[in-house]
């Protein structure tokens, strides 16, 4: 599946935009439960194996992979040690697989490390920056392996490892990812991180559909400039924090064609993303002379 090239410094994450829920095909929309389901078993080693007791053909049911290669270092170890922690982890038949419940608080005191977070419409320094790259990817690999979505949310903005519409973000105690297991089977789900990659595969008994997605963008909103004065900088100069982005508003669909035939079609809905400003730090400080030198600034 193609991913988006949006040259954005959008690393991730929360939103604080109302929460939007989807549900996967033929599924009615339910609201989220004020409790998360408790933490499932994660089985060290994470192997794809089927667990004990499963009866039927075991096998991939469905994958993602999404890629931000240039997502800096804090950033790549949180994803790391998100996708260790959640490896293996089995859903038993009818059970449901809650992001939150599953992880907990991505924390500095639970080992994670500074990467970028989303508050509002702004990008800034925040401890588990990352970890919504592994909700989105388990997101989109619990659509392909035809799961049913108890609960998703869209960015507040627009990500650079996946196309506006297909992103899930994460707030602990506040948003959560929850995925159904409908299979009638045991599924588990393995993941794993390297650098700006994610890779979620779900195993299980299951045949899975080919899936589609169809996005129709209906706006798109420019992003504003916000000039800052700098004295550390010489006159004259200027360096930009964050280059800026579009928002854009979408419609999306999600199509399925199962093995026997079957198709299906969800509206997916709207997602609106808004746009972050240009933030560009201006120079008033001693302006460089000759050979590089500083040299006074007229007054």
């Amino acid at each position: 599946m193609p991913h988006a090239s949006w040259p954005f410094l959008a690393l991730l994450m929360l939103s604080f935009w109302p929460p939007r829920f989807a549900a996967a095909p033929g599924e009615t929309v339910r609201q989220a439960a004020t409790t998360s389901p408790p933490a499932l078993a994660a089985v060290p080693g994470c192997q794809p194996t089927a667990p004990d007791g499963t009866d039927a053909a075991w096998g991939l049911i469905g994958h993602m992979t999404t890629d931000f290669p240039t997502s800096a270092p804090g950033r790549n170890f949180n994803m790391a040690l998100a996708t260790r922690r959640l490896c293996g982890t089995v859903i038993p038949a009818g059970g449901v697989f809650s992001f939150n419940g599953q992880l907990g608080q991505a924390s500095r005191a639970e080992g994670y490390q500074v990467g970028r977070v989303f508050i509002g419409d702004r990008i800034v320094p925040g401890y588990g920056g990352g970890v919504c790259q592994v909700a989105s990817t388990i997101y989109n690999a619990a659509l392909r392996a035809g799961l049913p979505i108890a609960e998703r949310h869209q960015h507040g903005l627009t990500v650079p490892y996946l196309l506006p519409g297909e992103d899930a973000t994460i707030s602990y105690g506040y948003l959560d990812l929850r995925v159904e297991n409908d299979t009638g089977e045991p599924i588990r789900l393995v993941t794993r991180a390297q650098g700006g990659r994610v890779t979620a595969e779900f195993f299980g008994a299951r045949q899975p559909p080919e899936v589609r997605w169809i996005h129709k963008e209906m706006s798109r909103t420019p992003f504003y400039t916000v000039r800052r004065n700098d004295p550390s900088l010489p006159a004259g100069s200027e360096e930009v924090d964050a280059p800026g982005q579009e928002g854009v508003v979408v419609r999306s669909w999600l199509e399925r064609r199962w093995p026997d035939g079957r198709q299906e079609t969800f509206d997916m809905g709207v997602d609106s993303y808004r746009p972050s400003p240009r933030i560009v730090r201006v120079g008033t400080g001693q302006a460089l002379g000759e050979k590089g030198r500083l040299r006074p600034v007229d007054s």
